[in-house]
Order: C-alpha cells, then sequence, then structure tokens
C-alpha cells in the first residue's frame, strides 16, 4: 500500500523504481541499482525513492529491452 504522499507524488508525474523496470522491461533490482550509482536520479518521498517522468523516460529509452 502506497502512503498519500507517494500517490500525490505519482499524479505530479513521478513513478516508482517498480513502475519504471516494467516499462524498460528490467528487473525492479536493475532500476533500484542505477538509483544507487547515480545513473538514474530519485527523490525520497518517506522509505519511497521516486523518479520524474523525464528521468524514467529517459531511462527507458536507454534500457528498454521489451517491444
Amino acid at each position: 500500500m502506497l502512503s498519500s504522499a507517494v500517490m500525490k507524488a505519482q499524479a505530479k508525474g513521478y513513478s516508482t523504481p517498480n513502475d519504471v523496470a516494467v516499462r524498460a522491461g528490467v528487473h525492479r533490482t536493475t532500476v533500484a541499482l542505477a538509483i544507487r550509482q547515480g545513473k538514474l536520479r530519485s527523490k525520497k518521498v518517506g522509505n519511497v525513492s521516486l523518479v520524474s517522468e523525464r528521468d524514467a523516460t529517459a531511462f527507458v529509452a536507454k534500457y528498454k529491452l521489451t517491444k
């Protein structure tokens, strides 16, 4: 269950690492690793990392494995 703060951020165009992973066709651990290594910018809301739509789109374009 996501907190109301996370749901508000998603309404403003932020995605969870799991959402980004599904769009890119990679495992969510790959997205989490990219965030930890600084290859994908994110912001924390509580204990959830959120990725802006712009950064998510760039990541998906770079790593897209599904058609």
